[in-house]
């Protein structure tokens, strides 16, 4: 993510739209905030998303980009950013979607917290509520001929999800769904997404429906209304299998008056087999309305506008001027991902991690997580919303963080075989067990001081 920056560029025609500033640039495509004219002084405020030049020839990609842009084109739903245009000028492929006024989950959060104050409840639910309406729609879409598309967002998180000034809440990014119908195919073995909020089935790369969205929800949800992070650890395997094995803390050990018919949704909402789960994201959304209705409590999009304007008051940005760290727009850039493929079979996730871990700490080049962590529980303990810590790896795409493991785990054996020779060469023979004048004796079976 780009800095608290946004970048400059002159002003520039670009087929039908003029793109005033550039917002962001990922690892496959670039945004431009943009204007369309027309007659009649027609000026409409767009997100343009242009592929980078370097990959305007790469037929697969390309390939990608056009499945992708087709099948959001295809959705029109209140609570989804909608795409008006996809094309090519040129020798750039692009496209053009709506251009959302507000900022993300994931920042509205952190702003409440740095405030000394967390999002209200039933704002939270508010939030959720909405996306699951605009996740039923995409889920229950088809085709010409009344076919299933069957699609699977796949990257539900709090980046993901935007809020408007006026209230409005829209879920972006369908850029990694897959549907069945998609020319280009995601590989077998590869996760996409963002590793902190996949369903267990996604983390060991299993097939997906629906109720992996409705799980990812779920994260989202625990997140908004306890403000504890629920599968952040030190490493991302280590957060994969957390989200595999961990057991989720109920809401109410965190604050014993949370609302139990509250903590029975999430805690619903997270179970490890999908059969038990919510089935839909309505039956999700009606669950939760029910709980709001039942409750009476302001969680309307009146009282999300108004949290919004007491949140950003004096900073909204002026007309055709994003938010200085772009957090929307960036939420649409990418085509880069976190994505990383595990070598082997699923099954061996843990024999994965158990003997990266191992082997690290014993050759001391880590030391043991205390934050906020049981893992001897295997039990991802609650963290804040404010505190995030830096991956060592930063921006390194997954199938590279992977790589860089792997070379770890074989430099670290290599080390230990290397110690043990040398150890196993400095021990004395059996003709030369007396010790010389001034030497201490080294008793059988008892390893040397390792050298500092």
């Amino acid at each position: 993510m780009m800095g608290k920056q946004i970048i400059e560029a002159k002003e520039e025609k670009f087929g039908r739209y003029r793109l005033v500033r550039r917002i962001a640039t990922g690892g496959m495509a670039e945004i431009f905030l943009a204007r369309q004219t027309g007659q009649a002084r027609f000026d409409k405020e767009v997100v343009v998303k242009r592929i980078l030049p370097q990959y305007a020839d790469h037929k697969d990609f390309v390939a990608m980009f056009l499945d992708e842009a087709a099948l959001a084109a295809r959705l029109n739903h209140p609570n989804i950013v909608q795409i008006f245009d996809v094309g090519r000028e040129g020798n750039s492929y692009f496209l053009a979607m709506e251009y959302i006024s507000g900022c993300d989950l994931h920042r509205l959060l952190r702003t409440d917290r740095n405030a000394g104050k967390g999002l209200p409840l039933e704002l939270g639910v508010r939030i959720i509520c909405d996306a699951c309406a605009g996740l039923h729609y995409a889920h229950e879409m088809t085709d010409n001929d009344g076919n299933p598309l069957n699609i699977v967002h796949r990257d539900v998180s709090p980046q993901n999800l935007l809020i408007s000034y006026d209230g409005a809440v829209k879920v972006a990014d369908f850029g990694i769904a897959k549907a069945q119908s998609q020319i280009f195919k995601t590989k077998s073995g590869v996760l996409k997404g963002k590793y902190s909020y996949m369903s267990p089935e996604q983390a060991l790369g299993k097939e997906l429906d629906r109720r992996s969205d409705i799980f990812s929800l779920g994260i989202i949800l625990y997140e908004a209304v306890t403000g504890q992070r629920l599968y952040k650890m030190s490493s991302e395997l280590l957060t994969l299998k957390s989200i595999v094995e961990g057991e989720v803390l109920p809401p109410t050990e965190i604050e014993p008056s949370f609302p139990v018919e509250l903590e029975k949704i999430i805690m619903r909402t997270l179970e490890k087999e999908p059969g038990d789960r919510f089935s839909t994201a309505r039956e999700l959304q009606g669950e939760l309305e029910s709980f709001l209705a039942e409750r009476r409590l302001p969680g309307h999009h009146l009282a999300l506008a108004e949290h919004m304007e007491s949140v950003f008051k004096g900073r909204r940005p002026y007309p055709g001027m994003l938010e200085e760290s772009s957090d929307i727009s960036k939420r649409l850039t990418d085509s880069d991902w976190s994505i990383s493929s595990l070598s082997g079979e699923s099954s061996s996730l843990n024999e994965k991690v158990k003997a990266l871990e191992d082997l690290k700490s014993a050759s001391g080049l880590v030391k043991p997580e205390t934050d906020g962590i049981n893992e001897t529980a295997g039990q991802a303990g609650p963290r804040s919303l404010q505190e995030e810590q830096g991956d060592p790896t930063g921006g390194l795409s997954g199938d590279i963080k992977l790589k860089a493991a792997i070379a770890i785990l074989v430099a670290t054996v290599v080390g230990l075989l290397a110690t043990l020779i040398l150890v196993l060469a400095a021990k004395p023979g059996p003709e030369t067990t007396h010790n010389r004048p001034g030497q201490g004796s080294v008793q059988t079976g008892q390893a040397r001081p390792a050298a500092n």
